[in-house]
Order: C-alpha cells, then structure tokens, then sequence
C-alpha cells in the first residue's frame, strides 16, 4: 500500500485504508440489484456512504474480460463471491471471454452493468481514472469518465497498441511470465493463454508453448489448486461439460476459468512449464495435469518434437502483458 499510494499519501490516509476481499472477514456485503443476464450484484457496504467513486486501474489485456480496468474495480474488485462466482460462469465454454474482447464477450458486458446499477439503485456514481502503461513502466496515456466509455477508448485505441505485436504463425512459442506476475503459478498461466493466439491451426506436428516463469511464491490459492487437481488430466470435452453442469448449478469458483481455458486451448497446442526454482508443490501439481514441468529450457525443448525448430520461433519476453496477433 504504501508503494502504491507514496509515503505522504499513506502516512495521511493510514486508518481511512480498507482492502475489500472474500477472504477479508472484516468486508461485508450487500445487494443492490440484478444484471441482466441474472447476476446478483452484492458490494463492499464500504461504498455506500458517499456520493462518488473513483477507481484507478492499469488497463492491459486480460485473458476472460478482455482488458483489466474499468468495471472491473466494482466486480470482480469489491464485490461479493456470489456476484463473482456467478459473473465469472459466463466464461464457461465460451471463447469470446478471452483477451482484447469486450464487445461479444458476455462476462465483460455483465460487469458494465454494475456502474449503472448502482447509480439506479444507491445515487451513488462511479467513475475511472485509469491508464495505460508502456512496457518500461511509464504512463502512455490516462483517462477520467464514464467507466464503460473512457475504458473502452483506453483499450481499443492505447492499451491495444501499447500490449499487442502483430507477427506470423509460430509452432514453437516461447513466453516469459515477467515481474509480479511470474511469482505464482496462478498468475504465471496467463502468459500462456495470450501466447496460444500465434499456434497456426491444425498444424502437424502438434504446437507448443514453453512458459518460463520464478514461480518463487509457489501455486496461488487453495481453490486454484482443487481446480487443477480435479481436472488436469480429464479430455477437454469432459472438462466443458463438466464445468458448464457446475456453472448452470452455481457452483463454479473463482479458480474454475483456468482449467476452462486450458480445455478450449487444449487442442491447439501442447503446454510446457519451466521453472528451476519453483517449489516441489507446483511440480507435483502440474505432474497431475496435462501441462508438462521441467527444471531448465534444454530438458522442455528436448521433450517437443524437433521438426518445429525447423519454422519459426517466437520468443515473447513481456508474456504477461503482450498479446501477439497473427499478421
């Protein structure tokens, strides 16, 4: 917090600090409405005695909301699990929950709702001052306003350009899940799922994707971790129907979007992990699912076929911020 915010800012505003999570038992929620696509919308209580808010968010790709930022600060930032359990089900089997999609992708236009909601029903308006950051760190551009349309024109016309590189197919991806982002194994993954995008289709043999992440911080939740377990070695088919008779049951986590991706992917290319350092429990993790775990980069390229040496390598350094699009 205090890196965040500064040491005057902290030092000044200290005691005023709350931190909204599920796991917070001091965080309390109440509902205030429904979306339209049938989520109950439940938020901090902390909200309601003012009259404006406004979140801050850096707004980058996202791999089932399109971009982070936005409504996003409101749900899934301070809202309840049933809001976000619910929420978070329209990604089940469908593929345009993915990155840089927001018009089309269901769970995103679900969370816009949640700004006018509460504005409907509390008198309480919402806005963003969110911004879009270059890969060395420093501010490409900044926006205050409405949190559907300053975010979209951050997104489409700043982040878009700041986090995308347009390049050929490539049957052999290797991705690095760089800074805050590598330390968990949680996070690391979706480096993977913005690489899958260069995997040319139905090519033979199969392609791969190498993620090179620290892992230092080990697996990254329990419910991530039940989730993997459950579901890491079962056919994808399997895994959609399974998840989507969950969803329809409202029983899907906050994890269930991972092995999701994993089973709609599953077919494009083949996933391989490396890390030299990670903790025994992320080997033994990953020994139960699909995705293949080795120590250093020669044993992963020693494990693919050598045929995809022979085209074209890419090699994406900032994999948790850069989507490659195929030119």
């Amino acid at each position: 917090m205090r890196k965040v915010l500064g040491e005057d800012i902290y030092k000044r505003y200290e005691k005023s600090i709350r931190v909204s999570s599920t796991q917070n038992p001091a965080s309390k929620y109440e509902w205030i409405g429904v979306t339209s696509r049938g989520t109950p919308v439940e938020l901090n209580k902390e909200l309601f005695d003012r009259d404006l808010l406004v979140s801050s968010l850096n707004v980058q790709p996202h791999y089932f909301a399109g971009y982070e930022g936005g409504a996003k600060a409101l749900l899934p930032g301070c809202s309840g699990l049933k809001t976000i359990t619910t929420n978070h089900a329209h990604v089940i089997g469908n593929p345009n929950c993915r990155e840089l999609m927001l018009k089309g992708n269901p769970l995103r236009e679900d969370m816009n709702e949640v700004p006018g909601i509460l504005r409907e029903y509390m008198r309480i308006e919402h806005r963003i001052l969110d911004f879009v950051l270059n890969q060395d760190g420093t501010i490409a551009k900044a926006a205050y306003g409405d949190p559907t349309l300053a975010h979209q024109q951050l997104a489409e016309t700043f982040s878009r350009k700041a986090h995308t590189v347009q390049t050929n197919p490539s049957s052999l991806v290797l991705t690095r899940a760089d800074g805050p982002m590598g330390q968990n194994l949680y996070q690391a993954l979706k480096a993977s799922a913005f690489a899958i995008g260069l995997a040319p289709v139905d090519a033979h043999p199969k392609p791969a994707v190498i993620l090179l992440a620290s892992l230092e911080n080990g697996i990254g939740g329990d419910a991530f971790k039940r989730e993997m377990e459950t579901y890491g070695k079962m056919e994808p088919a399997q895994v959609l129907e399974d998840l989507k008779k969950r969803a329809k049951a409202g029983k899907v986590t906050e994890a269930s979007q991972k092995p999701n991706r994993f089973a709609l992917d599953d077919g494009k290319a083949r996933f391989i992990l490396v890390s030299p350092k990670a903790p025994s429990a992320v080997e033994e993790l990953l020994n139960k699912t699909r995705i293949g775990f080795y120590r250093s980069i020669d044993d992963a390229l020693k494990s693919v076929d050598s045929k995809l040496y022979e085209r074209d390598v890419a090699i994406i350094p900032y994999g948790s911020s850069t989507v490659p699009v195929r030119g």
